[in-house]
C-alpha cells in the first residue's frame, strides 16, 4: 500500500474545501427561510458581548434590588429617590430605559426583516416605557376610578398577539425565543404580584415586600426582551450595525 500523501508540514492532506463548511459554520445556502435579521445573527455570533451586556444591566437591577430592600428596612435612612416603589425615582428611570432599549431593538429588527409583529412589539415596549416614567396608568385610574389593569386589558391583548407572532418568527427553541418567553413570564409574574398588593384600593399587609419583587420582575422581563432582540441579531454590536444600515 502506498503511503498517504502529506503536506509539507508532514500532516495528511485535508479533504477538499468543498466537502466541509469553512470555520465549522453552516453555509448560508442552508438557511433559505431566514430573514435578513436572522442571517445577521448567523454571521455575527452572539457570545461574549451579549453576556457582558446581560451581566452589566443585570448588576444594575441587582443593585437597585438591594437598595429597595434597604429602603423597606430603613425608610428614613435611604433617600426616596432610590426606593423601588417610588415614582419619578432612579429605579423607575432605569426600568424605563430598559423598556426604551428593548423597544428600539425590536424596531431595528422590524426594519431588518422581522416585519410588522416586531414593530408592534416595539411600539408597545415604547409605550410601557412612557407609562413607567410618566405614571400614565395611575393617573388614568385616579381619573376614572377603574383599575388600571382593566383599562389596559385591550393593550395587554394586543401585546400578547404581537408577542406570539414574534415568537413564531423567532422559533420557540431558539435562544431569542427562550429569552422572549422568559421576559413575558417575568412581566406576567409582576402583574400577579401587583394584584396581590391591593385589597380594593387599600394596601395589603406587607405591601412593601410585594413591591420589591414586582419591580425587579418588571426590570428583569424588560432586560430579557432586550437580550432576545440581541440574540436574534446575533449580538448587541450586530444589532447596532443593523440600525446603522440604510434601508
Amino acid at each position: 500500500m502506498e503511503p498517504a500523501s502529506t503536506s509539507p508540514a508532514g500532516s495528511r492532506s485535508a479533504a477538499p474545501a468543498r466537502d466541509r463548511p469553512a470555520s465549522g459554520r453552516v453555509p448560508a445556502t442552508r438557511l433559505p427561510q431566514q430573514d435578513r435579521a436572522g442571517a445577521a445573527a448567523t454571521r455575527s455570533g452572539s457570545g461574549p458581548t451579549s453576556t457582558r451586556l446581560a451581566v452589566l444591566l443585570g448588576l444594575g437591577i441587582a443593585l437597585l434590588g438591594v437598595l429597595g430592600v434597604l429602603a423597606v428596612h430603613f425608610p428614613r435612612q435611604v433617600p426616596w429617590v432610590l426606593d423601588l416603589d417610588a415614582e419619578h425615582s432612579v429605579p423607575a428611570l432605569y426600568s424605563g430605559l430598559l423598556l426604551v432599549a428593548g423597544g428600539a431593538a425590536f424596531l431595528v429588527l422590524s426594519r431588518a426583516g422581522a416585519g410588522l409583529p416586531a414593530a408592534l412589539l416595539a411600539l408597545l415596549l415604547g409605550f410601557m416605557s412612557l407609562d413607567e416614567v410618566v405614571v400614565v396608568h395611575e393617573k388614568l385610574e385616579a381619573a376614572t376610578g377603574v383599575d388600571w389593569q382593566l383599562l389596559y386589558a385591550p393593550l395587554f391583548l394586543l401585546c400578547g398577539v404581537g408577542w406570539l407572532l414574534v415568537l413564531r418568527r423567532f422559533g420557540l427553541r431558539s435562544a431569542a425565543g427562550v429569552l422572549l418567553v422568559g421576559g413575558a413570564a417575568l412581566w406576567a409574574g409582576s402583574q400577579v404580584l401587583e394584584q396581590i398588593q391591593w385589597d380594593g384600593v387599600a394596601e395589603v399587609a406587607h405591601y412593601r415586600w410585594y413591591a420589591v419583587p414586582e419591580e425587579l420582575a418588571e426590570m428583569g422581563g424588560s432586560l430579557l426582551f432586550l437580550l432576545a432582540a440581541c440574540a436574534r441579531a446575533g449580538s448587541p454590536r450586530a444589532l447596532v450595525d443593523l440600525a446603522r444600515r440604510p434601508r
